[in-house]
Formats: C-alpha cells, sequence, structure tokens
C-alpha cells in the first residue's frame, strides 16, 4: 500500500477511510502519527533503503553551499510528545517519550461528540494515553495535538499496548504490566505472568451489550452499514463479505440511491466494492462530495483496468485537492503513455505548487518510466509551477549518464535556474563517486566565476576526475595565509573525493590542532610506513578524540597496522589504548603479517559465553556492593562523553550511530552490564558492522547509511565516508556489533561504576 516509516505499532481508519498509523517518532519523520497514502514513500528510521528515485538528503560536503535535498513523506505529526513536543521541553514524567502503540480513531456511540473522529494512541513510555486531532490541509492532513491528553498514571508497571471501541462504544485497552519497557532477549527479564485489560466509558450513556451479527439476515446487515457506530458498520461489511452474496448489490445501490450523508454514501460504496468487486457507478464520479469521487477514483483501479479517459477527465477540471490525490495514486498502475499523460496534467496545477503530498505523489508514479523519455521529463521539470516535482526530475536525471548528458546541454542556456540545478546534480552523486564526465562539462565549468555555483562545480569536479579542482583544493589546503574556514572546506572535499595523492599535505597539516580531528582520519588512505611514524610519535600527547581518530587510522592498512602493532609490542603504544573494534578491524585485514603480530601483541580473540557471564556477574556483584554515593555521576556522564557518545545520543548530545539511550535509565543495571559486557548478543539490522575493504586494500568498518547505484555511505566511529562501488572489492556485513566488547575491561573498578552510575540514574 505505501512505503516507509518505523516501528508501526497502531493503524486505524479516519470516518472517510483515511488510513493513520503509529509509530516511534523520528528526527525523519517529525512526530508520532502519519496519514498513509497508496503508493507514497515515507521517511524510515534510518533514512536508508529507499526506492533508487527517493532522495534522503543525507550527504553533504559542504553544507554552506550545497542544498539537502529529500523528497520522501515526512509524519503528518510536525510534533512529538515530550522533549520539545506537547510537553516542556526535556519532560518525560508527564509526557512521555518517543513510541506510540496502538491506534484508535474513536467512532463509537458511548464517549461524548467531542472526541469523535479523534485519534488516540498510547504512550509508551509516558505511560499515558495521548490525543491528536487529524486536520485537513491540502490534498492531506496535518496532525495537531488536541490540547489535552486523555490518560495518564504514575504506575512504571502500566503498559499500555493496544486499544479499540467496542460494540457498547466503550474502549477496551490492553495493559503490558511490565517493568521492562523494550529491547533485551534475556527471559528472565520480562515478567509474563499477568496482563491487565480496562475498559474506558462515558458512565452517563454507557450501557452493556451482547451481540451475534452472524445471525443477521442480509437486509438486516446492509440496514447496519450506515450505522453511526463504526463498530457495527465494520463488522457488518466484513459479514457481507465473506458470505459472498452477489444479491447484496442491489440491495447496496437501492440504500444508496437514497443516502444524502457522505459518511453513508462512503459506507454503502465500501460494501458494494467488498462483495462485489465492480466498478462504482457512474454517478458517484460525479458526486458533490469531494470525498465520494476520490473513492471512486481509488476503487476503479482496483479490480480493473484503468478507465483513462476518466482518470484524465477528472484531473484535468476536478477542482478538489483531495481527489487529485487519488489520481496521482494510480499512477504506478497506469500504462506508460497514459501514465505520462496523467502525470503532466496534475503536474500542472498551480494551486499545488505546496502541496506536501501531490508533488511526491506525481514523482513516484512517474519515477520508474521516466529514464524511457529524458527529453519530455526535462520539458516537465521546465514548466511544472511545483519546485519538488521539478527537484525531482533534475536530481534523478542526474544519477543517470543520458540524463546528465542532456542536463550538461541545457545548463548552457539554464539562466538563474543553473544554480539549483548544479546544487541538484551534486546531490544526486555522492563525493566518493566515480563517474566520467559528460560531453560539454569543460563549457559548464565556466560557471565557476558565480560563487553561488562554484561549490558545486568544484563537488562535481571531484566526480568527474577533474585533476585541477584536487590540484586546488590541495593548495587550498596547506595555504597557511588562507583562512581556517577555507582550509576547512578544501580538507573536506579532499577528504569526500578520496584523493591518494595528499599524503605529504596531509602529513604537514597535522601540526595544526585546529585541522587534526579532520586530518587524521583521512591518513587511513595511505598503506605507507612514512605515514605510520608521524602519527605514532604523537599518540601518546593526544587528546581522547584525537587518539581515537588516530587508531582507526592506524588499524586501516597493513603498513600502518604493523606500525602500531610494532609500536606495542617496543612499548610506545600503551596496549589498552586498543580496543577490540580496532583488532577486528586489523584481522580483516587478511595480512599475515599482521595476523602475526596480533596474536602476539593480543592474544587469541573471543569470550566464551561462560566467561562473558562471569564478567556481567562480577560487575553486578561490585556494582551492588559499591557505594555509589561516592560516585560522582558528572564523572560518569564526562566518561559517557569519551567512550560513547561518538556512537549514542542521551538526552540530545552525542550523535545517532547507535540506539538513543535517553530514558534508558528506567531499564537497570542489567540492561547495560549484558549489552556493554557482550554487545553482541542483539544485534538491530540498522547497527551491524559492515566491513568494506577496497581494491586498494583499505579496510572500512562501521554502519551502513546509504547506497545509492554508484556508491555506498559507511559511518565509521570517526566519520561518514562514502565509497565509489568501483572501488570495492569486498562487502561483508557482519553478526557483530558495532560497539566494541571490552569497554567496561579496559577502566579502572572506579570508573566503571562512576559509568554504570550515570547510565542507570536520571
Amino acid at each position: 500500500f505505501s512505503t516507509g516509516c518505523s516501528n508501526q505499532w497502531g493503524i486505524d481508519f479516519n470516518e472517510v477511510g483515511h488510513l493513520f498509523i503509529t509509530h516511534c517518532r523520528s528526527a525523519w519523520g517529525g512526530g508520532p502519527t502519519s496519514y498513509m497514502v497508496q503508493g507514497g514513500h515515507y521517511w524510515n528510521q534510518a533514512n536508508a533503503y529507499h526506492a533508487p528515485f527517493i532522495a534522503s538528503g543525507k550527504v553533504a560536503w559542504n553544507p554552506g553551499g550545497e542544498i539537502t535535498f529529500r523528497n520522501f513523506l515526512p509524519s503528518s505529526a510536525r510534533y512529538g510528545h515530550g522533549e520539545g513536543g506537547a510537553g516542556d521541553p526535556g519532560s518525560r514524567a508527564i509526557y512521555g517519550g518517543h513510541s506510540h502503540v496502538g491506534a484508535m480513531i474513536y467512532l463509537g456511540s458511548n464517549w461524548p461528540d467531542q472526541y469523535r473522529n479523534q485519534l488516540f494512541t498510547h504512550n509508551l513510555h509516558g505511560h499515558q494515553m495521548n490525543r491528536q486531532r487529524n486536520v485537513r490541509s491540502g490534498s492531506g492532513y496535518e496532525t495537531v495535538h488536541a490540547g489535552s491528553d486523555q490518560l495518564f498514571t504514575s504506575d512504571p508497571m502500566f503498559i499500555g499496548v493496544d486499544l479499540k471501541y467496542g460494540p457498547d462504544g466503550a474502549v477496551y485497552m490492553i495493559d503490558w504490566v511490565d517493568q521492562q519497557h523494550c529491547h533485551t532477549t534475556n527471559v528472565e527479564k520480562w515478567d509474563r505472568s499477568n496482563g491487565r485489560l480496562y475498559r474506558m466509558q462515558w458512565a452517563r450513556s454507557f450501557k452493556p451489550v451482547k451481540v451475534d451479527l452472524r445471525k443477521q439476515s442480509t437486509p438486516d446487515l446492509v440496514a447496519l452499514v450506515t450505522d453511526k457506530d463504526e463498530w457495527y458498520s465494520r463488522m457488518a461489511r466484513r459479514l457481507l463479505q465473506e458470505r459472498g452474496d452477489t444479491g447484496v448489490v442491489q440491495l447496496v445501490d437501492q440504500a444508496l440511491s437514497s443516502a444524502s450523508e457522505t459518511t453513508d454514501v462512503l459506507r454503502l460504496l465500501w460494501a458494494r466494492h467488498l462483495v462485489s468487486g465492480e466498478r462504482p457507478p457512474a454517478d458517484l464520479f460525479e458526486n458533490a462530495a469531494e470525498e465520494v469521487r476520490s473513492w471512486a477514483v481509488s476503487l476503479s483501479v482496483e479490480s480493473h483496468s484503468p478507465d483513462s479517459s476518466r482518470l484524465l477527465a477528472m484531473a484535468a477540471k476536478d477542482p478538489s485537492q483531495m481527489v487529485r490525490l487519488s489520481l496521482a495514486s494510480t499512477l504506478p498502475r497506469l500504462g506508460e503513455s497514459d501514465r505520462w499523460r496523467l502525470a503532466e496534467i496534475l503536474g500542472s496545477e498551480k494551486e499545488d505548487r505546496g502541496d506536501v503530498f501531490l508533488p511526491r505523489l506525481i514523482w513516484y508514479g512517474l519515477a520508474p518510466v521516466l529514464l524511457n523519455d529524458v527529453p519530455r521529463a526535462l520539458d516537465l521539470a521546465s514548466s511544472t509551477p511545483m519546485p519538488m516535482l521539478s527537484d525531482s526530475i533534475h536530481w534523478y536525471l542526474s544519477k543517470a549518464p543520458e540524463g546528465r548528458a542532456l542536463l550538461t546541454e541545457n545548463l548552457k542556456a539554464s539562466g538563474s535556474r543553473s544554480e539549483r540545478i548544479l546544487n541538484l546534480m551534486a546531490e544526486a552523486l555522492p563525493s566518493g563517486t566515480r563517474v566520467p564526465a559528460p560531453q560539454g562539462w569543460n563549457e559548464v565549468v565556466a560557471l565557476r566565476r558565480n560563487p553561488k555555483t562554484s561549490a558545486a562545480l568544484d563537488k562535481l569536479g571531484g566526480v568527474f576526475g577533474d585533476a585541477s579542482v584536487l590540484a586546488m583544493m590541495r593548495a587550498k589546503a596547506v595555504d597557511e595565509g588562507a583562512s581556517l574556514a577555507d582550509r576547512t572546506v578544501a580538507l573536506q572535499f579532499l577528504k569526500e573525493s578520496g584523493d591518494t595523492e595528499c599524503a605529504d599535505e596531509f602529513i604537514t597539516l597535522l601540526r595544526h590542532p585546529e585541522l587534526m580531528p579532520i586530518v587524521l582520519p583521512l591518513m587511513a588512505r595511505f598503506n605507507d610506513t612514512s605515514v605510520a611514524e608521524p602519527i605514532l610519535a604523537m599518540l601518546p600527547d593526544l587528546d581522547a578524540l584525537n587518539r581515537k581518530n588516530a587508531l582507526f587510522a592506524l588499524s586501516s592498512q597493513p603498513r600502518l597496522a604493523e606500525g602500531l602493532l610494532r609500536a606495542v609490542a617496543e612499548g610506545r603504544v600503551d596496549r589498552q589504548w586498543m580496543s577490540s573494534f580496532h583488532v577486528r578491524q586489523m584481522r580483516h585485514l587478511g595480512n599475515e603479517s599482521v595476523n602475526r603480530s596480533l596474536v602476539s601483541v593480543w592474544g587469541l580473540a573471543g569470550e566464551s559465553s561462560a566467561s562473558t557471564q562471569e564478567t556481567i556477574e562480577k560487575y553486578r556483584e561490585i556494582y551492588h556492593e559499591a557505594p555509589l554515593w561516592a560516585h560522582e555521576r558528572a564523572d560518569g556522564q564526562a566518561l559517557f562523553q569519551l567512550l560513547c557518545s561518538s556512537c549514542h545520543l542521551m538526552n540530545g548530545q552525542g550523535t545517532g550511530m547507535g540506539p538513543d539511550l535517553t530514558g534508558s535509565w528506567r531499564n537497570g543495571v542489567d540492561y547495560f552490564l549484558e549489552n556493554i559486557v557482550d554487545p553482541n548478543v542483539v544485534v538491530g539490522e540498522n547497527f551491524q558492522l559492515n566491513l568494506v575493504t577496497r581494491k586498494d586494500g583499505t579496510v572500512v568498518s562501521g554502519m551502513f547509511e546509504n547506497e545509492t547505484e554508484v556508491s555506498v555511505s559507511i559511518r565509521t566511529i570517526t566519520e561518514s565516508i562514502v565509497i565509489s562501488k568501483s572501488d570495492i572489492a569486498s562487502h561483508q556485513v557482519s553478526n557483530q556489533s558495532m560497539m566494541p566488547s571490552g569497554l567496561l575491561e579496559a577502566l579502572t573498578e572506579s570508573q566503571a561504576m562512576d559509568l554504570l552510575k550515570f547510565l542507570t540514574t536520571k
């Protein structure tokens, strides 16, 4: 039906049959609720694994000179509960966290009318039920907080999971009842002995009922289809579908002829479709209600070949954005010729210029056939009043050789539009990608005289292998007279371009403390002993961040690794600075000399499960016996910043490479001990270790971020690296976590308790 989002733990339909889901909130999507449109492509938690025509806007080497383009659909909710959402910033005690479980759009008969058609969802960490309104906005909806929430309990064991209204109109909800809220495979941690079921009723009008609609006659079920209480309508429609009595169509049509309420017409139309699958009656395509016309369009293409002439005529004359959205949703089911014609008609509507859904839905339907007619695509991009549609076309054409060729030809005559097109081309081709320059590119390079296009042209020059651009950036990076900002931009360019001719320049730049955090990770690309020695010489004097960057570089190439291991053996480098992550990366180099040195310096890696449990028990005993009052939480926070924040977020600080640990103090010390001592016991797909070996022997270890037709993006513990597929010798996905084991063992007992106190207290 649609693609994307994350942890969709609730689903329901409003009174006109539009679909909403609740889920974990996401930085990419916004809030906890999404309006789902057929054929839509939405944000997802990793902002990866999208269809090739979806721009995720994650890669940008020069934020000051380059757009970040995204064309997936966001949540309909633009806010979240807690941490800057409906509640006070940082508040979880009242407003809860990010997980929303269950969705109910109330269409029952017991609660007062003020709650009808509003969305209710359980807030997992907030121990509450949130209330929202879905407000029409353009072709779709915006979801807003309803002003107050429906339920809050201070009982930490209350974990609301699902909620539904019953035949009596009251709401029934499941309570998980557990101290554990998420993520552990230790069965001893879950309390499976109980569960609770609640009924939330409006006492003034509640009356218990007992029903068995299976005993109703077919005419009686047809009569129930238009019952105000949606429970009866849905049950009646389901039973009519199961009975398969085609005579129902005549009864439904009779009811349709006299129905005047929009919701009654819709329910009868759905029942008719469920039983027969026939096209909707012709008069419904002309109905006064836009909701009815919209559904007539949607159902007309479900079981039959589309009536293209009718769809094209409606696209040209129907005044409703809702109807046009349904028309856009039909695009993937049309033949190529009709798909182009419908997309061009819909794409010409000025009213839909800034609509959230329509330009994107048109794009999703057209994209799969776009490259079959590149000139026609470019004409549409030039003529449409919709920036999102135009940008998507230019961005996608940039990814294909035939598209780049025509764009390059047209850039010479694009005038003011050239700036936007060049930025979109640069966005479509991640730095680190290697593709041939399109014919006539040298003439376009003359546009560098315009400051607004120079950054994109420089980046594209790197992608197209322009040696003059690389030389210019090397010179700028080492220019002592240039500003720090300009030198940083040049370094960032050289980083993303994968330039391997600048070892001497980088060694020179190591003398500059302000540039060292950028330069040190880049040393990983040089398999040269002469590169290792300057880094090893400064290693004892580096701060924690720069030392981490240096060790990552030194473990990425055979000759660098040999230098590192020799320095450890000679006592010039403290063995404790190395972690199992570095050892794992060096083993993957596949170099016999490195492996022999590893055994000598490090020993054979790998803990038995028994040993792991012994370690967990050891630290559990220390933790429970330690006088925690004597340990400073601030000291633990400092250790977290040093050891963990490069991968984890905590209260908005750090990076999102690993799971967000905000609020996880509730899970207790065992949760952290199990995951720190044995990080590989449960590894989510988004956090698996990817090992990419380049053809030059360089190994890049990290988390998969994104993939295009020509490159992959890997997030290491120090940076995000884009690697051209043409440079990759092998790409393996390990079941091991990005998080190295042995973290606690590398600390003193006092430090370990400082860190655990910080992690387990609010």
